[in-house]
This record gives C-alpha cells, sequence and structure tokens, in this order.
C-alpha cells in the first residue's frame, strides 16, 4: 500500500514539473512573438491551452491523492478489523452472514466458509435467542444497539458468554440496509463475577453466622461497619454497637491497651521502612449487651488509601473466653502434675520403641542417684540388669501381640518387678506400672513408665517370711506339746472304758464318752489353728473350723 501510495506521488510530481518547464518555455518565448500582430491570436489561443491544461493536472492531482488516502484507510481499517480480538461480522436482516473477521473463526472454531453456511441466529443458545431477535429486529436506518449479554455456541458445544452491539449499515432499498455486529467475548469477565459473587456469599454467611465479629473505624475512632455476627457475639444489634464508644465496649483497662497500642502503632508509621501489611493482636475485656464481661482476641489492621496512608481501621473480634478457661484449666493441670511429678517418690520415664529414654521426673536422683541429664537420651538398657532387660522385652512383645489380636485398647496396664542399677553399683528393686504412649490415630509411639522402689519392701517380706517359719516351728512344737497328753488321756479312756464297761451303770459311761468326745473336739482345735495360720498367706480361715460348739447337756 505504501509503495503504490509513492509512486502515485512520484507521478503527480513528474507530471507538475513537466507542466511548469512547458509554461516556463512559453514565458521566456512570447515576449518577441507577441511584436508580430499576426502571431498574438496563436499564442494567447496557446496560452489558455496550457492554462487549462495545467488545471486539469492540478485536478487530477487532487483526484489521485484522495484516491490513495481513501485506499490508504480502506486498507488501515481492514487491518484493524482482521486484528481485533473482537467479533465483527456484517450480517443481512435474516441473519446471513456477509463477512467476518479472523476474530470469529478464532473463538467460534468454524473456517469462514462454514460459517458463510450458517446463519448467525444459529449460534445463539435458545435462552437468549428471542430477545437477540428482537433488538435486532427492531434496529432501525442508523439506530445501534450499545450492549447484549447473551451465550454463543461454539463449534465444540461450549457455552461463550459474550457482549453484543449492533448497528445498522445503509444500502440503497431500506430492505437492504445491513447490520453490523461487533461482539466481545466476555466469558472471563463473567467467570470472574461468578467467583466473586461465590465468594460474596462465603463472606456473607461467614460474616453473619461467624463468632468472629468483622469491623471498621475512621481514624476519628468511629465505627463505620460492623458485621451481623456482632449480636452473636456480644448481644448488640448493627446500629447499637456502631452507635458506641469504645469506652463503652471494652473496660477500662482494655481501653488504656487500645489507646496504647494506637499510639505505638502511629508512631511506627512515621518511619521509612514501616511494614505497610503489619496487625496486630490484643487480648481485651469486652462488656456485652447484658453486662457481663467476655475475653476476646482483637486482631487490627490500618486501612489505607492509594499512596498506602492510614485512613482507618480493620479489625476482627474473637470470643475467647472458652479458651481462656480451658488454658487456665490446663494451666493448672499442667501445675498439678509438675508438683506430683517434682514432688512424688515414684520414678516417672517414658521410652521410645528403641528403650532410648526420653523423659524422667526429678525423683530420679532420689530413687538412683542420677541427675537427669545423665539418664536422658540414654538407652534403658544400660541401667537395669540383663534379667529386667529380657523379662521388659517379652512382656511388650506380648502386649504388641495383645494389640493385634484385641485392637487398640488405651486403658491397657501391665506391672512388673525390674531391678534397676543405682549409680553407686547396688541393685534397686522396683515395682513398674507401664501403659503404651499413642499418638492422635492411635498409633504406639512409646512406653510410659511409673516405677516404685520396693527394695525396702523387698527386705522387709525376707524378714516377714524368716519370722513365720520360725513361729511355724514354735507352733509346731506347742501343738505337739499339748496334742501329746491328750493323745495319751484319750486312748487311756478308751482302754478304760474296754476293760471296766461291764462294771459301770449307763450314766457313768455317757460322761465317760462325753469326756472322751471333748478329748476329740480339743485334739481337732489345735490341729486347725496350726494348719489355718501356716497357710494364712494362701487362704481365708474357714468360718465353720474356727466355731467349736460343746454341749453341755
Amino acid at each position: 500500500m505504501g509503495k503504490r501510495y509513492q509512486s502515485n506521488s512520484s507521478f503527480i510530481i513528474i507530471r507538475s514539473a513537466i507542466w511548469i518547464a512547458v509554461m516556463i518555455v512559453y514565458m521566456i518565448n512570447i515576449g518577441p512573438l507577441l511584436r508580430e500582430p499576426e502571431s498574438r491570436p496563436y499564442f494567447v489561443i496557446l496560452g489558455l491551452v496550457l492554462f487549462i491544461g495545467g488545471m486539469i493536472l492540478l485536478i487530477m492531482s487532487i483526484v489521485d491523492k484522495s484516491k490513495s488516502s481513501l485506499n490508504e484507510s480502506e486498507v488501515n481499517y481492514r487491518i484493524l478489523v482482521e486484528t481485533s480480538n473482537d467479533l465483527i461480522a456484517n450480517i443481512d436482516r435474516k441473519g446471513n452472514f456477509l463477512f467476518m473477521n479472523n476474530a470469529y473463526v478464532k473463538t467460534l472454531g468454524y473456517v469462514k466458509e462454514e460459517l458463510l453456511k450458517i446463519n448467525f441466529f444459529e449460534l445463539v443458545h435458545l435462552d437468549d435467542l428471542e430477545k437477540v431477535i428482537q433488538k435486532l429486529s427492531a434496529l432501525s436506518d442508523k439506530q445501534s444497539v450499545n450492549v447484549i449479554e447473551c451465550k454463543l455456541i461454539v463449534k465444540s458445544g461450549k457455552l461463550i458468554y459474550v457482549s453484543l452491539n449492533a448497528s445498522t449499515i445503509s444500502g440503497e432499498e431500506v430492505s437492504d440496509a445491513t447490520i453490523l455486529l461487533s461482539i466481545q467475548n466476555i466469558s472471563d469477565r463473567k467467570q470472574a463475577e461468578k467467583k466473586l459473587r461465590e465468594s460474596e456469599q462465603r463472606y456473607r454467611l461467614l460474616s453473619e453466622n461467624s463468632n468472629i465479629l468483622i469491623w471498621t473505624y475512621d481514624m476519628g475512632f468511629k465505627c463505620t461497619y460492623v458485621s451481623p455476627s456482632v449480636f452473636k457475639v456480644l448481644g448488640y444489634t448493627q446500629e447499637e454497637f456502631m452507635d458506641k464508644t469504645l469506652d463503652e465496649i471494652v473496660d477500662t483497662h482494655s481501653f488504656d491497651i487500645l489507646m496504647q497500642g494506637i499510639m505505638e502503632e502511629v508512631a511506627l508509621e512515621n518511619k521509612e521502612d514501616r511494614d505497610l501489611n503489619r496487625i496486630r493482636t490484643e487480648e481485651l475485656m469486652y462488656v456485652h449487651n447484658n453486662g457481663r464481661f467476655i475475653t476476646c482476641e482483637m486482631t487490627a489492621t490500618f486501612l489505607r488509601d492509594s499512596k498506602g496512608d492510614p485512613i482507618g481501621f480493620l479489625g476482627s473480634t474473637k470470643d475467647i473466653t472458652e479458651r481462656k478457661k480451658l488454658e487456665d484449666d490446663l494451666k493448672e493441670s499442667l501445675e498439678r502434675h509438675r508438683l506430683i511429678s517434682e514432688n512424688a517418690k515414684d520414678l516417672i520415664y517414658s521410652l521410645d520403641f528403641a528403650l532410648n529414654i526420653t523423659f524422667l521426673n526429678d525423683t530420679v536422683n532420689y530413687n538412683l542417684g542420677y541427675e537427669i541429664n545423665e539418664m536422658l537420651n540414654r538407652n534403658f538398657s544400660n541401667f537395669i540388669t540383663n534379667n529386667s532387660l529380657n523379662n521388659i522385652a517379652s512382656i511388650f512383645q506380648e502386649e504388641l501381640n495383645n494389640e493385634e489380636e484385641d485392637g487398640i485398647n488405651s486403658s491397657r496396664v501391665r506391672t512388673f518387678e525390674l531391678e534397676l542399677i543405682h549409680k553407686n553399683g547396688s541393685i534397686i528393686n522396683m515395682e513398674s506400672t507401664n501403659t503404651f504412649i499413642r499418638d492422635s490415630k492411635g498409633e504406639i509411639i512409646g512406653i510410659l513408665g511409673v516405677a516404685r522402689n520396693i527394695s525396702d519392701l523387698k527386705k522387709t517380706m525376707a524378714e516377714l517370711k524368716s519370722t513365720i517359719e520360725a513361729l511355724e516351728g514354735y507352733v509346731y512344737k506347742i501343738s505337739h506339746d499339748i496334742k501329746t497328753p491328750l493323745t495319751s488321756l484319750a486312748n487311756f479312756l478308751t482302754l478304760y472304758l474296754r476293760k471296766k464297761k461291764p462294771e459301770l451303770d449307763s450314766e457313768s459311761e455317757h460322761y465317760f464318752e462325753r469326756i472322751k468326745g471333748n478329748i476329740e473336739i480339743m485334739k481337732n482345735l489345735i490341729e486347725n489353728v496350726f494348719e489355718n495360720y501356716t497357710h494364712v498367706e494362701n487362704r481365708k480361715p474357714d468360718v465353720k473350723d474356727s466355731v467349736i460348739e460343746i454341749e453341755m447337756r
């Protein structure tokens, strides 16, 4: 296009130069020739011819230049149309395509030959077809429709959202007028709007139903917005809360904390390296509408203009009354357990699966003579006898097998005796009660044990056993010494009765039998006392054996 325009310009310049040259020759020669009367008419006619020719050349130059400019404009317009991202097309009143740019091909997926065979209205989704036909049919000469939002169906069957602008192009007849369509693909914008609406809906639901209060204040500490959750958290309506000043919604101490924090934040604003995204969190005591105090966690930051200067405050307030109560209860429980752990004489320890010691309480020095750091992270096998180590391995394997068979049982415990090695080398007998340490899923991650020193108890039990054995011998001797005369007496009575029975009357015989019977009862009594004593550790005395009824008739 540019080369053609340049060639046309050059041709115009050459023609103009020739005409100027002819005129110069004419003017040079016209003076002498005008002196001859018979030559004057010819030169006047020649001058007129040259003038008219020059004017014709001038007009032709202007026309050529106009045509060249027009061609250039057409080419530029075509380039703009073909390279535009908007879908530009010309259709007749029936919707048949007369022209479409390349954007139609890229966006709709058809080639131009296919589109020329398709009616534009076939591309419009059925939901929007009536609206589009009505708008386009109502267009009169030189009218335009600014925006029609509708859905088009691309070749793949997918829907795209578009914004349609239409205007009429006049023809020789009214019926020949066509419609120029300019369509912009707004699918991305629609998707963004949908996500924004969903986000706003989620925010509204959170704002209305959350236990977190969201608010904004201007720099004069006037509340400009508060979320509907203010009623759930503090018992105020939005209007009631927004009408209150800061010192009316928090207690005096919390108000002082607020003012101190604001002054500190304003001071930070004067620094060149200030963090524009910083936030501040404080625990404040808010006043509920019913008058009670609520512990809340307030998080706030500055609202800023486009230059980054503060124009207000944005923040949230969360009721942490229950959390604070749980924290206080937890602190109290931990303190209670700390006191128990530090003051109890029992050794509390924990092991990982490799039997490495992961925790010890302070009684380790009392029980074994070591400092905590001397045993912590070392293997438990360094501080127990081989017999105890083998016993522990066997017991824990049994418990792991029970875990596989019976499933998770967090209340399962096992008690057994351990022989621990004191720092001085002596053996300390301890009774250890153990259970598994589990993670949140119930998986075993270690072993927790509480061990009690039973060395003194073992010594006492041994001494008691020795005493019992000695006592048993003494009791046996006593019972033998008592039973011997009774046996002799019983035998004597038996012999006497056998020899004198014919001489005795019935009453005497009855009394002798009663004496013999009571002797047997006393023998049985002594035997029962001895038997019950020697088996006191294994069974309780039989009540029947301990009751003796002697009937005197």
